[in-house]
């Protein structure tokens, strides 16, 4: 009987030692399987803060450009009006020009008549 009892607190010593084991392992590999997925959690974060700044740098260009763009828009009205003020301004010059030129022409006209009838009386 001491013989049994023996045996069977030898025998259950040794299946719970290796039971303990076994959950020693078992916990290893969980804290790997932890350790990995935080590795994993980590790294994808990093990625994901890398991206961030990435899109906040391309917002930031985008902003710029768009600030260009209105300044440039505002400019090309001023100078779009400018040159319409230029155009008209031509156009005044223009009309002043031929009204000169039509006035130098009806002047020229009558100081030719002039001269023809000076050229006549004298002849008389």
């Amino acid at each position: 009987m001491k013989k049994k009892l023996l045996t069977s607190i030898l025998l259950s010593t040794v299946i719970l030692s290796q039971g303990a084991a076994l959950v020693s392992v078992k916990a290893e590999t969980t804290d790997e399987k932890i350790a990995a997925q935080d590795s994993k959690i980590n790294s994808l974060t990093e990625q994901q803060q890398s991206a961030q700044a990435q899109v906040n740098e391309i917002q930031g260009q985008v902003s710029a450009i768009q600030k260009q763009q209105e300044e440039l828009k505002a400019e090309n009205e001023k100078l779009s009006a400018e040159s319409a003020n230029f155009l008209q301004r031509l156009t005044n010059c223009l009309k002043i020009l031929l009204l000169v030129m039509s006035h130098l022409q009806i002047k020229h006209a009558v100081l030719k008549q002039m001269e023809l009838l000076l050229a006549t009386s004298i002849q008389l």
